[in-house]
């Protein structure tokens, strides 16, 4: 007791260290408890990623079964629709290459000079419809494959549409077509298009390729155009019409009955001129080819197994 007593702070210091020694072990033991506890869970949790990974996600078979039904009547649904419209699709080659799109081109601007020249119809000196950059140089000369397959079939489209338009403008009987104007599928697009073609939502049922063509016709022409695009096989959407008027003064003679039995001939005046008033339209309008996709025929959907694991 007088060694104690003698030695208090000595006593006092050893307690504190047990204490402390103490509560340090029983730290030390929860946190190796909780240590064994996450890497009971992360044992588990690895185990049941590994089972995952290794099973096959396999649908259920009812629900492969539904899709199946619905795939069917939106396709019936669809179908439905395109024959109520009762349009066309312009038919596109399916082999194509930037030489068969170059010859077909020459042929179809040949052909539009001429008929255009056969109706009396006015064209631009060395009018190219839009297309003035294929005449002397090939497309895809900077793409290849699927790129430049998918282009040459919306040039291709873009053709035989624009072929189709003017058609109806010489039909109706049209004074000039000054400009046509499209959308450019390769990069670069000039300043006689529309600049570039805007990328197609690949889940929309249809694509649309604009056009603007300007003319001059009268106000019949401009009726019958209308009719004419109306009434196409394909299906063409008129988006934007701008019509300017110009009136012009013209003089005609206009014949006059005389007996030459009768009248003297110095009252025998075959013609007096009249003055008529012309009214001449100058037509900007912006026309959409519009044209159905095909459905897409995916990969053969897997079957499940009888047993789901």
């Amino acid at each position: 007791m007088k060694w104690v007593k003698h030695n208090l702070i000595l006593v006092v210091s050893a307690c504190i260290f047990v204490a402390f020694l103490a509560a340090g072990g029983f730290l030390v033991k929860n946190a190796i408890g909780k240590l064994k506890d996450m890497e009971a869970n992360l044992s588990a949790n690895r185990t049941l990623l590994e089972q995952m990974h290794a099973n096959k996600p396999y649908p259920s078979k009812e629900n492969v079964e539904l899709l199946q039904k619905d795939l069917q009547r939106f396709t019936k649904q669809y179908e439905a629709l395109r024959d109520a419209i009762g349009k066309g699709e312009l038919k596109v080659p399916d082999k194509l290459d930037p030489i068969v799109f170059q010859q077909s081109l020459y042929q179809k601007w040949d052909r539009l000079q001429q008929s255009a020249a056969s109706a009396n119809i006015k064209l631009p000196e060395r009018f190219t419809f839009g297309f003035g950059r294929y005449l002397n140089a090939a497309p895809c000369t900077d793409a290849k494959g699927d790129e430049c397959a998918r282009r040459l079939r919306l040039l291709m489209t873009e053709l035989l549409a624009t072929e189709k338009i003017t058609d109806v403008l010489i039909r109706s009987g049209v004074e000039d077509i000054r400009a046509v104007r499209r959308a450019e599928v390769e990069p670069n697009p000039g300043p006689d298009t529309l600049g570039a073609l805007p990328e197609r939502n690949p889940a929309s049922l249809y694509e649309t390729l604009p056009f603007e063509f300007q003319f001059d016709c009268t106000l019949t022409g401009l009726r019958e155009v209308l009719n004419g695009l109306l009434h196409s096989e394909y299906l063409f959407i008129i988006r934007s019409l701008t019509v300017s008027t110009e009136t012009a003064q013209e003089q005609a003679p206009v014949a006059t009955a005389v007996n030459p039995l009768f009248t003297p001939p110095s009252a025998q005046s075959t013609s007096s001129p009249t003055t008529t008033l012309r009214h001449r339209l100058a037509v900007t309008i912006r026309i959409d080819l519009a044209e159905f996709l095909q459905p897409q025929k995916g990969k053969q959907t897997r079957q499940p197994p009888t047993k789901v694991p």
